[in-house]
């Protein structure tokens, strides 16, 4: 972690141990990190919603995400949308099996691509 940045949430299911995480640095990206399914999510993506209120979030980088499924997908655009004033923020750095699927979400749900 480089100075600026702080570990905004930290999920671990002992199951599985699956981790994720969400970091917002000083320039406003926030950092999508490890496994973003269902079993972790609830935790990390709550902890990214209160991160927004105290800073703003300009994209988000996608460039650690190890796992995502379609509820993961959909909590990411939940997040680019509230983050953006006019659409979503960018989604920057995604492999392209993430980019793949976040597609196949924005299609189903009538949203722009960021």
């Amino acid at each position: 972690m480089t100075p600026g940045e702080a570990t905004i949430a930290s999920a671990t299911d002992r199951a599985e141990s699956i981790m994720s995480e969400f970091r917002l640095d000083a320039n406003g990206t926030g950092h999508v990190i490890g496994d973003w399914t269902t079993v972790p999510l609830g935790a990390v993506e709550r902890s990214a919603q209160k991160a927004r209120k105290s800073s703003p979030l300009k994209a988000l980088d996608l460039s650690g995400l190890t796992r995502l499924d379609t509820n993961g997908a959909l909590a990411l655009l939940r997040l680019a949308e509230q983050a953006g004033a006019d659409g979503l923020i960018p989604l920057q750095n995604p492999k392209p099996e993430h980019a793949r699927l976040l597609e196949v979400v924005i299609k189903a749900h009538g949203k722009d691509k960021p």
